[in-house]
Formats: structure tokens, sequence, C-alpha cells
């Protein structure tokens, strides 16, 4: 674990340079499968913005006041998961996945290629498929232009046999 001092969390939402260290930190910790502590989290916009930046843990008197009696540490804090429930910070449309992702067709593993190639001329624009197993999990793609490239070949080995 990697604690992360209160030095750096004071006012993070308000101070770019330590966002950018708070930030960077976390994440080489989390590549090198290290848990983060925020240690000194004191106020609600301190405790989002950890939690933005993918802190695991947060400590601080928002948190709970120091104690010695292991009889007050509770397994769960309500009023930390009350305040992560009402966060109601506007979420910048380019921060969402869904406004990139293109809903695309998807097949199962067993769909017949004949299906395939009338899925590829019904949508032309479509330059992969996805594919899905029984629980609609993606388990791959099929990319027009190896699937035409395909289909091409087979047509040449096809016409060199005829004759």
């Amino acid at each position: 674990m990697i604690k992360i001092d209160r030095f750096f969390l004071t006012n993070i939402e308000k101070d770019i340079k330590k966002k950018i260290m708070v930030r960077s930190i976390t994440h080489l910790a989390i590549q090198l499968g290290i848990k983060v502590i925020a240690e000194g989290v004191e106020t609600r916009e301190e405790l989002l913005t950890c939690r933005d930046i993918g802190c695991h843990l947060v400590q601080g008197y928002l948190v709970q006041k120091p104690t010695t009696n292991t009889k007050e540490i509770l397994k769960e804090y309500v009023n930390i998961i009350d305040l992560i429930k009402s966060d109601n910070r506007v979420v910048h449309e380019e921060c969402k996945t869904e406004v990139y992702l293109n809903k695309e067709p998807s097949l199962t593993i067993d769909t017949n290629m004949s299906l395939v190639i009338d899925c590829f001329k019904k949508y032309p624009d479509l330059s992969i498929l996805p594919i899905v197993n029984s629980n609609n999990e993606p388990i791959g793609i099929l990319e027009q232009n190896k699937i035409k490239r395909k289909i091409s070949n087979a047509k040449q080995r096809h016409k060199k046999v005829k004759t």
C-alpha cells in the first residue's frame, strides 16, 4: 500500500497540479498492483476527487476522528456512502463512454456465413461485426475486409479448378 499525504489532498479539487500529481501516483500504483490510501480527507470535494482519481481507500476526519478504541471503528461508514450516492456533479458529455459507442449489430458464433455476408451488405458502412456467445458476451469480431479477401481467394481457387 501507498499512502498519499494530506498535503497533496488539501483543496485538491481546486489545484490542478495536486490533482495531476495524485492522479499520476495513483495510476502508477494501480499498474504496479499497489493499493492507494488518501490520507487526511476532510471535505466532500476531496473525497469525490480521490474517488474520481481512483484511490482505493481514504482516511481522515470526514470518515472518522482518530481513535484508539477499536470498537468505534466501523465496517461501513454510512455518511461516506451517502456522500458518494448524492454526488450530482455534472459529467461532461465527452467523459461518457456511450458518446463514443457505436451500437453495431452483433451475431452469435454459430451464425451461418451467408448471414454474415448479408449483414455486411445490409450495413455497407460496417467494417466489423461483433460476435457474442450464448450469454451475449463479446468473444471476437469479424472484419469485413478479411471476409471479402477470403471469399475472393476462394472464388479464384474455384476458377482455377474449373479451368
